[in-house]
């Protein structure tokens, strides 16, 4: 159900017409303040202090990944389609492939260079460079969509090296730096008071903040504690094909043969690379 609720993200962010930027500063408050209240709620506390402060650096550096990982994806929803910006997203486990040697000690193997080859691969057909069919402005959206892949994995990165801090209290700092990030970017912008707020904007706003960030967020670490990590990964998969499907059904964004390729070549890549990873913890 979370992946599905993941998987509208973009379909709906092609509705709010506020500048990205208010709208993922926004959404950054709003999730921050309802993992707050699941947290008093639910155990009884607020996020741990000194687990923050044994682990500063990491959190600022990771929360400001946070709030650029948002503003990339989301102009990469509004440059390009949003199967394709969905699509490119999830090359972000080829990423941590290639990150893995210099960050964790892991060896290059064979499957890991298949798996950068074929999304590779995919990449070249979903951007569709003999064609011509994919204008500047889509050529855009799929370079900021794979910029916040690798903002997103920066992101893991630094998560991963933090030692003592649940995953929860993580999100929180997160979500409130990337917010205060993305806030003083508005500030120094000098626009911020000539932005029309319309109540569609600030209820989908709302929606994006409640429903898929706090209340999301929230659901979903309480069930990763119960499944298998391989089935968590499989599951993650439910997200993209879900913004693929909204993609084509409510917002009419055809897919050519060559893009829905590429599609299936770097899901496939992703998917047979998170799952390397797996098989080596195990």
């Amino acid at each position: 159900m979370v992946m599905v609720l993941f998987g509208t993200i973009g379909t709906i962010s092609r509705f709010v017409s506020v500048p990205t930027a208010y709208m993922c500063c926004a959404r950054s408050f709003i999730g921050a303040a309802v993992l707050l209240l699941f947290l008093w709620k639910l155990y009884g506390r607020m996020p741990d202090i000194q687990a923050l402060m044994n682990n500063l650096g990491l959190v600022i550096f990771a929360g400001i990944m946070n709030g650029l990982n948002w503003l990339l994806i989301f102009e990469g929803f509004r440059r390009t389609t949003v199967a394709i910006a969905s699509i490119c997203y999830y090359t972000e486990p080829i990423f941590l492939l290639i990150s893995a040697p210099l960050f964790f000690g892991e060896k290059i193997t064979p499957r890991k260079v298949i798996c950068i080859a074929v999304c590779f691969a995919g990449m070249v057909l979903v951007s569709d460079p003999l064609s011509g069919s994919v204008d500047a402005a889509g050529l855009k959206g799929i370079a900021f969509s794979v910029m916040a892949a690798i903002t997103y994995t920066a992101n893991v990165i630094a998560t991963k090296k933090m030692r003592n801090i649940s995953s929860v209290d993580v999100t929180v700092w997160e979500l409130l730096i990337a917010g205060i990030v993305l806030l003083i970017y508005i500030l120094l912008s000098s626009d911020a008071c000539q932005v029309s707020w319309s109540i569609k904007d600030i209820s989908l706003i709302a929606l994006l903040g409640v429903v898929h960030t706090g209340f999301g967020y929230a659901v979903y670490y309480a069930s990763v504690r119960k499944i298998r990590a391989d089935t968590a990964s499989v599951l993650g998969y439910i997200d993209p094909v879900t913004s693929v499907m909204l993609s084509i059904v409510l917002l009419g964004e055809a897919m050519a043969p060559s893009t829905a390729a590429g599609a299936v070549l770097i899901l496939a890549a992703s998917f047979i690379g998170a799952f390397e990873k797996k098989e080596q913890k195990a």
